[in-house]
């Protein structure tokens, strides 16, 4: 009888760990698709704003905070992308 209830006891907790765990998993993964969003959107107003400027201005112009906070935010290509493979072969 003891062992029954520590039994159901243990299930429980772990019930609960594996759907507080699934909530997070799908929360984090939420917030990353609107970063990068967010990071997209960023981007392509500062080319947008960048096509409108002559090539001399475009030299001088540093982009804003938010274009540097958007370039670090979006993902790097990795490893399967290809970058890494010499062009020349």
């Amino acid at each position: 009888m003891v062992r029954d209830v520590l039994v159901a006891t243990v299930m429980s907790i772990a019930v609960f760990g594996g759907a507080f765990g699934l909530l997070a998993v799908l929360f984090r993964a939420q917030v990353r698709g609107y970063d990068r969003t967010v990071a997209t959107d960023a981007l392509n107003d500062w080319t947008a704003r960048l096509e409108l400027l002559s090539p001399e201005e475009r030299e001088r112009v540093a982009p804003p905070a938010e274009v540097l906070t958007a370039m670090a935010a979006l993902p790097t290509p990795g490893w399967r992308s290809g970058w890494n493979k010499d062009p020349v072969s």
